[in-house]
């Protein structure tokens, strides 16, 4: 979704929880001059249960990107944080050269993330559109979530997953469910990626 609640428990969770452990030694740098690459994918679902909640996430497509985080944002007020408690406002092709950040700013707020451009800015709202993304991002782990919240602003990532589709019910067997974007180019509800996270490049240095 493009175009505050700040739960105790994940503020505490960000500042005072171990560091992610390095799984591995990256063998590739990271390039957010890249497009996200982005596959379709025949994968099963996989079920995953939270709090009260069961939740069958499907596959849609393998997505890896290489990025700057333009702002970050976390969240724990409904069920949507129980699966993914940090938003990331990504940005990558020329919105990582150094000036860009002169005429671009960038924020978050209820799921939703922002931009702003001023008359000087070299880039307008086509190409900032399809060069930056919201993203719920929903650790495959402990691991990759501290990695995650480790992450500053105007740092460079790399994180590879799926974007998926989440089917949920609660224990009254309420419904609830939620689906990514498979667009760069969309925008408003729903032009947000649903991003399961099992890799996480920092550096050189890689989480799982």
């Amino acid at each position: 979704m493009k175009n505050l609640i700040m739960a105790s428990f994940f503020l505490l969770f960000a500042t005072c929880s171990p560091p992610p452990e390095q799984s591995d030694t990256a063998s590739q740098t990271i390039d957010s001059s890249l497009d996200p690459i982005q596959t379709k994918v025949d994968e099963d679902s996989f079920d995953v249960n939270r709090g009260d909640y069961k939740f069958k996430i499907k596959p849609l497509a393998e997505y890896e990107i290489h990025a700057q985080v333009k702002s970050k944002r976390t969240y724990g007020s409904d069920w949507t944080s129980l699966l993914s408690p940090i938003d990331l406002a990504l940005a990558w092709g020329g919105l990582v050269a150094p000036n860009a950040d002169e005429h671009i700013s960038y924020s978050q707020s209820n799921r939703w993330y922002y931009y702003k451009y001023d008359g000087a800015s070299p880039f307008q709202k086509p190409y900032i559109r399809s060069h930056s993304a919201n993203h719920h991002i929903l650790p495959a782990s402990e691991n990759v979530e501290r990695a995650v919240y480790s992450l500053g602003v105007k740092e460079k990532v790399r994180l590879q997953g799926f974007l998926v589709k989440v089917n949920g019910t609660d224990s009254s067997g309420k419904a609830v469910w939620w689906k990514s974007s498979l667009s760069r180019n969309d925008e408003g509800d729903g032009s947000c990626e649903v991003f399961w996270v099992k890799e996480v490049q920092i550096g050189d240095k890689v989480y799982r």
